[in-house]
């Protein structure tokens, strides 16, 4: 019989590979970036981030899964055994939880996973999963070089324009009124949140029912998911007036106590 002769890679096969490799990371890459264009980059990069860590800790997750399950099922058999009118049926609960609890942990074939996984030697799917994490990387520098920066100086200035709301039902009685547009203005200058956009201000109720919103779209307007807010009402204040105003009677009545142990 005669034997099979195996031929060596052709040069055009070996270049095949990189060229495949980089074809799929430039594609995967730009897709994640395509994507964060239309559904907001923390949800892009959410969903990049979590398929590759998907598949490196595949095994860890399918643990953690049956370590909850196995939790979910021990409290349902002490809570039943609590329950159990009959000491048998507490028994058999009981012996439930101890048979799922004791299943061992090497039923999860980590290393057959990874060896498995290292066994892939087709460049797309490295490519790819090499994509999907460039992608999710530049996501990350975006919203640590974007993003973050504009929330903290929204936060600081929903904080400031929270206190001057409040100082102005203090010295007033009432609360700013919104502008037409429904903005905030103090000084006569539109109050802009840490990416350049007004704030959106609003005033709701009557008398001693009213409240206010105060509100940032976020870096995104389109989606509701980065947006920030402070509100108040007039109730809220009497209350903290009502508690402010306990809490200096008492230190006053503890001060003067003070005083006359001080100085009988």
């Amino acid at each position: 019989m005669p034997e099979t002769v195996t031929q060596p890679p052709t040069a055009q096969q070996l270049n095949a590979k990189p060229r495949l490799f980089a074809g799929a990371f430039f594609v995967a890459t730009f897709a994640v970036l395509g994507t964060s264009w239309f559904s907001g980059i923390r949800e892009t990069f959410n969903v990049a981030m979590g398929s590759v860590l998907s598949v490196a800790f595949f095994p860890f997750n399918l643990i953690l899964g049956l370590a909850t399950l196995v939790l979910i099922v021990v409290c349902v058999g002490v809570i039943a055994s609590l329950l159990a009118a009959e000491a048998g049926a507490a028994l058999a609960i009981d012996a439930v939880g101890e048979g799922v609890a004791s299943a061992p942990a090497e039923v999860i074939p980590v290393a057959s996973y990874y060896r498995w996984l290292f066994s892939i030697r087709h460049p797309l799917f490295w490519g790819t999963l090499a994509g999907l994490f460039a992608g999710a990387l530049i996501l990350l520098a975006l919203i640590a070089v974007l993003i973050y920066p504009g929330e903290a100086e929204t936060a600081r200035i929903l904080n400031a324009a929270q206190k001057r709301i409040e100082s102005t039902y203090e010295a007033t009685g009432n609360y700013p009124v919104p502008t037409p547009e429904g903005r905030l203005q103090l000084d006569g200058v539109d109050v802009l949140d840490g990416f350049g956009r007004p704030l959106v201000y609003t005033v709701t109720g009557r008398w001693k029912l009213k409240s206010y919103g105060l509100a940032s779209s976020g870096y995104d307007p389109q989606s509701v998911e980065d947006d920030m807010a402070v509100s108040g009402s007039m109730k809220q204040a009497i209350v903290q007036k009502l508690l402010k105003s306990v809490k200096e009677t008492f230190d006053t009545i503890i001060n003067m106590k003070k005083n006359k142990n001080a100085h009988p």
